[in-house]
Parts: C-alpha cells; sequence; structure tokens
C-alpha cells in the first residue's frame, strides 16, 4: 500500500507506520470516526488471525494540518 487510495475503505487522509522501543507502532488519521469503524471492522479479523488479541490504541485528533 503506498496511497490512500490503495486502502480497503475510504476516508484515510494519513498512514504512518515504524518500528520504536517497544514494538511496531502505527499512525493512522482518518476524515471521521466512520470511516475508522469500517476499517477496524477489516482490520481486526485479520490481527486476529495473526494471533494479535489485544485492541489498538485509539485516540481522537484535536488538529490535523497537512502540508
Amino acid at each position: 500500500m503506498e496511497t490512500p487510495a490503495d486502502w480497503p475503505v475510504e476516508g484515510l487522509l494519513t498512514h504512518i507506520a515504524g518500528e520504536g522501543e517497544h514494538g511496531f507502532r502505527v499512525v493512522d488519521v482518518w476524515e471521521s470516526e466512520e470511516a475508522c469503524r469500517r476499517f477496524g471492522d477489516r482490520l481486526m479479523p485479520v490481527l486476529e488471525e495473526a494471533g494479535i488479541k489485544e485492541e489498538p490504541e485509539m485516540y481522537s485528533a484535536h488538529t490535523f494540518v497537512s502540508a
């Protein structure tokens, strides 16, 4: 996946992923909570199949600025 158009649901504004001190970290910004939920509905079965049982940490954005 290289552009937001490659994502399985519409509404992705930005995607950032990389290795951190405590494991892999992904930060996605969605245009709405509904878009995020649609993606979660697709993602959670994939994570469960991979053996990941924990719910992802989710935070509401206060501000989003794009160049």
